[in-house]
């Protein structure tokens, strides 16, 4: 019972982060905006991280059954690696977003490193306003 659970949360939680990868597309394609840039890349990214692993080890064995290996196909270190990196690279579009919303003037005094601590407004309404203005366009 709990693991036929398991497995259609699972589908229904990869499913619905595709549709959040899918949503940020136009984004990613189509904006000359670097803070909505950043933004769309480190969402997608880290959506994709989640929906993959939870397809390979959540969705995966109950479909395959007794077919899956317990350490999967490929073994635990590579598709563990590959979801490694697309949340580093989530990481990494986060902390430039973060910096890209310094205002121009101060911006040079910080590093990706150093962006998060910024003390100013809260960085959430610097993304509110950019974005607002993105998408009135």
């Amino acid at each position: 019972m709990s693991e036929g659970l398991a497995a259609a949360l699972s589908i229904f939680q990869v499913a619905g982060l595709l549709l959040v990868a899918r949503g940020f597309w136009p984004m990613l394609l189509g904006s000359n905006d670097r803070r909505v840039h950043h933004m769309a890349w480190g969402v997608s990214a880290m959506v994709t991280a989640i929906a993959l692993r939870s397809a390979y080890w959540d969705v995966l064995p109950i479909l395959m059954g007794s077919a899956w290996h317990p350490g999967g196909p490929f073994g635990r270190a590579a598709p563990n690696i590959v979801f490694g990196l697309l949340v580093i690279t989530s990481v990494y579009h986060k902390l430039a977003l973060l910096r890209e919303m310094i205002p121009a003037e101060e911006r040079p005094r910080y590093s990706l490193l150093s962006a998060p601590f910024y003390p100013r407004t809260i960085c959430v309404t610097r993304l509110a306003a950019a974005l607002r203005d993105v998408w009135r366009k």
